[in-house]
């Protein structure tokens, strides 16, 4: 009976330390993965969102968002202001990931003390379906 005790309590114990590893490293995966994951979500919501209601094309989407940038101008670049304009995506994305990794919410929010990649995926999640 004590073995199965003390594998319970190590499970338990590699289990919390695993999901409350605040080294530079595991903060730098979580803000990896939570920025790939905002960034793919919010770039099939953009896209099917203006396909469905506007027409447009995956590269008039990202065209528009390199346009913040560039201006009108970013329409006659073709396929390299649509690559910019995904760049752009991803960097605010993973902008938004690390914003939320490093939020003083994050050590104060009971929902963030379970694991620090639940608040960045649900701030992820709002400011994608904002």
């Amino acid at each position: 009976m004590a073995t199965i005790r003390n594998a319970t309590s190590t499970a338990t114990r590699n289990a919390t330390s695993a999901t409350t590893d605040r080294t530079p490293a595991a903060l730098a995966r979580l803000i990896a993965l939570t920025g790939l994951f905002i960034g793919a979500v919010g770039s099939v919501d953009y896209l099917t969102f203006f396909y469905v209601t506007q027409h447009e094309t995956p590269l008039m989407v990202f065209q528009y968002i390199a346009s913040g940038l560039l201006g009108p101008s970013a329409f006659a670049g073709g396929y390299s202001t649509a690559l910019l304009g995904l760049l752009i995506h991803f960097v605010i994305s993973f902008v938004v990931a690390a914003c939320s990794s490093w939020s003083p919410a994050r050590s104060r929010s009971c929902v963030a003390q379970r694991g620090p990649s639940w608040l960045g995926w649900c701030m992820g999640l709002r400011s994608t379906c904002s």
